[in-house]
């Protein structure tokens, strides 16, 4: 363990070369600073201080233009703009630009998840969590439980949000009170509350036809359809910081991450196998058949700056692979093209790297500037920063 622990340590250190900046296929400005953004259909659509616009994912062009201040988040899909801020919920014709409706909410403060699922909206509030219809806007379910907590970046950008959706079943699942609680998406109303186990802690995650949460020290496996118990596992370590369940391999072993480093469990054998002791903060980001990708943020001993570096752990062989460190604390940001891996490493940096070994490809910089948004298909990318910089950039 120690051995690995210093592997990974000496991987995390190595510095970056300077190179040529990777110049976008398309650069725009909104001119005021970004809050928020979220790509759908044909567009990225941007929430600045006091507008809303579309802008085209293929030449970044302004497509159209909507006042509205103060607002908190953005969801679309390809017909569709939600937007949440000053009290109200409002939808925006996504070919137009014009509201078409507008709800006033007894929240002070709404997140929406970047997507409906089944016509219905996700999102986290200052009371909790919600369920909400996505065209009449009205508050189906509420949950004293939050939805995103400081997750939401991360969650946003690989859609594990929808791990807590059984879209098949048309139910999500909440931990509300400290059990799981079963959600028709159609009705709103509570299909079940499981009284098998109490204290559960975090968010739930849908794995086929069951359900997995975290007990304080188990990890437990319900059944999606009735809330009973399938197995428990024994957690040997303190509660996990950070209980997101990113999926991998044949056997879809699980990997979830402790104060100190990252478990794998096993569901064919129902055991839990911790892999790697890695100090401070670390994230799972992606499965990739036996290959699990995750950030890690750190603070070098050699120089005292915090670093930020993407690694690739391979489950099969239980090694580490790859590594692209850079200065900086980063906002999370973590996407993946066809071949490549692409991630703001440092505020403002945007690095394009193979995806098994991760060597640097290319570096796109924003002098000054944070993202606030990425995302990606196989052959390009859209990054928007805080201060209103909207770049599309191709995939090499």
């Amino acid at each position: 363990m120690r051995r690995i622990l210093i592997v990974v340590l000496l991987l995390a250190s190595i510095s970056i070369a300077a190179g040529a900046e990777w110049a976008p296929k398309w650069k725009t400005s909104l001119g005021q600073e970004a809050v928020d953004a979220v790509a759908a259909g044909k567009a990225v659509y941007t929430a600045a201080i006091s507008e809303i616009t579309a802008i085209d994912l293929e030449r970044g062009d302004k497509i159209w233009s909507c006042p509205f201040a103060a607002v908190s988040s953005l969801a679309a899909n390809e017909t569709k703009v939600w937007v949440s801020g000053g009290g109200k919920l409002s939808v925006i014709d996504a070919a137009t630009g014009k509201i078409v409706k507008n709800q006033n909410l007894p929240f002070k403060q709404l997140l929406l998840a970047p997507a409906p699922v089944n016509n219905r909206l996700l999102a986290e509030t200052d009371r909790g969590s919600a369920l909400l219809d996505a065209d009449g806007l009205k508050t189906l379910y509420q949950s004293k439980e939050p939805l995103f907590d400081e997750r939401r970046a991360l969650l946003k950008q690989t859609g594990k949000w929808r791990a807590r959706i059984n879209e098949a079943k048309n139910l999500v699942y909440f931990v509300a009170d400290g059990k799981l609680t079963a959600v028709d998406l159609t009705s709103g109303k509570i299909k079940f509350t499981s009284a098998a186990v109490s204290g559960l802690v975090g968010w739930p995650t849908v794995l086929g036809d069951t359900v997995l949460a975290f007990a304080p020290e188990s990890l437990v496996c319900f059944n999606g359809d009735d809330g009973g118990i399938k197995w428990t596992s024994k957690v040997p370590t303190p509660q996990p910081i950070n209980p997101l369940i990113v999926f991998a391999g044949p056997t879809q072993r699980l990997t979830f991450v402790y104060p100190g480093g990252l478990l794998h469990h096993h569901p064919d054998k129902n055991k839990i196998q911790i892999y790697y002791p890695i100090p401070e903060r670390v994230w799972p980001i992606r499965a990739e058949g036996e290959d699990t990708f995750f950030l890690y943020i750190y603070t070098d001993e050699t120089d005292q700056q915090m670093k930020s570096a993407v690694m690739r752990l391979s489950q099969k062989t239980a090694q580490l692979y790859g590594r692209s460190p850079a200065t900086g604390e980063t906002g999370g940001w973590v996407v993946f093209g066809k071949n490549q891996v692409l991630a703001e490493l440092a505020p403002g940096q945007l690095q394009l790297m193979d995806r098994w070994e991760l060597k640097r490809i290319d570096t796109f910089v924003l002098p000054n500037d944070r993202l606030i948004y990425l995302a990606a298909t196989e052959a390009k990318a859209v990054a928007v920063s805080q201060k209103g910089v909207v770049a599309g950039l191709a995939l090499k």
